[in-house]
């Protein structure tokens, strides 16, 4: 946490891209990194902080809810370790996308989130 403490703003801008592909647009990027290191430093850097100390199976394994996770390629989810701590667990892959799948493929998130709601319609 030291180099947000330092200087949040640049550090933020710096992190923020990294979670982008290269191919993600440069105006979604630019105007999401400045968004989120325009955010209250203390504010931005204790909620990092809990998030990196945050156990989610904990609080996964109290779940009785089925969950279906919409995520990027870009990062790794061990599902079958996931699937362990939860009672159900689905997830639906977008390629080519970072973090912020929702702003950078929004038609397709859209698709994979209306699926989703249809899925758990049909398990009730």
């Amino acid at each position: 946490m030291k180099p947000f403490k330092e200087n949040f703003v640049l550090t933020t801008k710096e992190f923020v891209k990294t979670m982008f592909p290269p191919t993600a647009d440069s105006a979604l990027v630019k105007k999401v990194s400045d968004d989120m290191s325009a955010a209250p430093p203390l504010v931005a850097i204790n909620a990092m902080q809990n998030l990196f100390s945050y156990h989610a199976f904990k609080a996964l394994k109290d779940m009785n809810a089925p969950i279906i996770s919409i995520n990027c390629d870009r990062y790794p989810l061990n599902i079958e370790e996931t699937r362990k701590h939860t009672k159900s667990f689905e997830v639906k892959i977008m390629k080519g996308v970072g973090h912020f799948v929702m702003l950078e493929d929004p038609d397709k998130f859209n698709k994979l989130l209306q699926e989703a709601i249809n899925e758990l319609s049909e398990k009730k």
